[in-house]
């Protein structure tokens, strides 16, 4: 419209072209540590394992469901040994912007042996496929 409120036509050299690019990275946070330790029954260890993977946040103002992977894939635990463990999250928006973010699996030594007074070394945890959140972790003995 011009000053006077009448239509006015557009002219191809009148014509303007808005490029949005989005270079902000999803905001990403990691649960906070999980401590484990070495249990009779390792079952309980998995279900805490498997929903402490999945409990992370994310937003993003482009993109409504950022991709989340993570590095976990242990294809074996060992309970017992104490070590602890790094796991990283990184979030990706549509645009490729991305942010990682790390928590600890800390596991404690020799809480609960099993019943014969061992720490059951033969227990571990493996997972389906690595950086997969959500899938089986079942229990390998």
């Amino acid at each position: 419209m011009d000053g006077d409120g009448r239509l006015r036509q557009q002219r191809d050299e009148d014509a303007k072209v808005l490029i949005v690019q989005d270079q902000n990275p999803p905001l990403l946070t990691a649960p906070a540590d999980l401590t484990i330790s070495c249990v009779q029954d390792q079952q309980d260890n998995t279900a805490a394992i498997i929903d402490w993977l999945d409990n992370y946040t994310v937003s993003d103002g482009c993109d409504s469901e950022p991709t989340v992977t993570h590095n976990f894939s242990a294809t074996t635990i060992n309970y017992c040994t104490g070590d602890d463990i790094t796991v990283t999250w990184t979030a990706t928006d549509d645009c490729g912007n991305s942010m990682t973010k790390a928590a600890k699996i800390e596991i404690t030594k020799g809480s609960a042996p099993a019943a014969d007074g061992s720490c059951r070394p033969d227990a571990a945890l493996r997972t389906g496929s690595a950086g997969q959140p959500g899938r089986d972790y079942g229990l390998v003995r």
